[in-house]
């Protein structure tokens, strides 16, 4: 009789047991990788517009961020990431300029002892005209003057070596005042205040309801009041930047006139003199007539006062004297 060989099938059905398995735990290692390269690639994205949200906000004096929203509306959409391959990042901002150019605020004062303020004022006329300024305001008096003139500024320089011309200097004074990084402040912000004003004017455009265009217009309105002061004071500044002040203060000498040494008034002199004396014995009578007038009539109070307490009728004397006696 013939021996049965049953090892044979029960290996084969080991075999095709194993090869399933293998296939099964394939398929799962591949979908799960699958899913966490996706899922890297949408949390990639999610950063990306985070990022170009944080870019485009503009909150400098604002109480909303519009950009972001409009910026995340109207972008393109950007490549799908492909696995294998780094997910997409979003753009690097705009790197702003190492250095700007200086803008300084110069102002100078100059003292000056002078022989004739007419013609210190005439100097200074033809020396404004000569370096581009202007006479900004001046006051004259009888021994002095002083001119406040508006001078370019590359030409302040020169124009302050030039005072000494005008007379002998007693005092000069130049200082600057640093405003770039006011100056570059304020310009940042008219371009993001200029940026939201044209963005909420599209979006009144495209309004769809009531609601919606009446808070989109306050909302524009407060812009361009901020945008038109900010413009105001840029403007302001930018005109003590370009023009320098330079205060030009004249003297004559001590006893000068325009005319020359002015000698002394005897004559007026004398008359005060006179008059000072007038007014002394004129005070001096009126200070009797007062005495008179009002001390007399005092000192007579006094004394019938003095005669009814202590003298003959002595009221006050006899009251004592009553007291002692008890």
């Amino acid at each position: 009789m013939k021996k049965t060989d049953t090892a044979g099938p029960a290996a084969l059905a080991l075999l095709a047991a194993t090869a399933l398995a293998a296939a099964l735990t394939m398929t799962l290692v591949s979908c799960s990788a699958k899913k966490d390269a996706a899922y890297g690639a949408s949390s990639a994205s999610f950063a990306a517009m985070d990022m170009a949200d944080e870019e485009m906000a503009y909150d400098d004096d604002a109480e909303y961020i519009m950009a972001g929203k409009e910026a995340k509306a109207m972008a393109p959409e950007g490549p799908a990431a492909v696995e294998g391959q780094n997910p997409p990042l979003a753009p690097e901002p705009q790197k702003a300029p190492e250095s700007y150019e200086r803008k300084l605020i110069k102002t100078g004062h100059v003292s000056l002892e002078v022989q004739s303020l007419a013609e210190v004022k005439a100097g200074v006329e033809s020396w404004v005209q000569k370096y581009g300024g202007y006479i900004a305001s001046s006051d004259e008096g009888s021994n002095s003057a002083t001119f406040t003139v508006k001078v370019p500024s590359e030409r302040f320089e020169d124009a302050m070596g030039e005072t000494a011309s005008f007379g002998k200097v007693t005092n000069k004074n130049v200082s600057s005042k640093d405003v770039t990084d006011r100056y570059y402040d304020l310009k940042s912000r008219l371009e993001t205040k200029r940026i939201m004003q044209d963005r909420l004017e599209n979006y009144l455009k495209s309004a769809k309801d009531i609601k919606d265009m009446l808070e989109i217009e306050s909302k524009l309105n407060d812009v361009t009041a901020d945008l038109e002061a900010m413009q105001g004071q840029l403007n302001r500044l930018s005109a003590q930047i370009s023009f320098s002040d330079i205060t030009v203060f004249a003297r004559l000498k001590p006893k000068h006139t325009d005319q020359g040494f002015q000698l002394p008034d005897v004559g007026s002199r004398f008359s005060d003199l006179l008059g000072n004396i007038v007014y002394f014995f004129v005070g001096l009578l009126f200070v009797v007539i007062y005495v008179v007038i009002f001390g007399v009539p005092i000192v007579l109070i006094l004394a019938l006062l003095y005669w009814l307490c202590f003298g003959r009728i002595g009221l006050v004397r006899k009251l004592f004297a009553r007291l002692r006696k008890q």
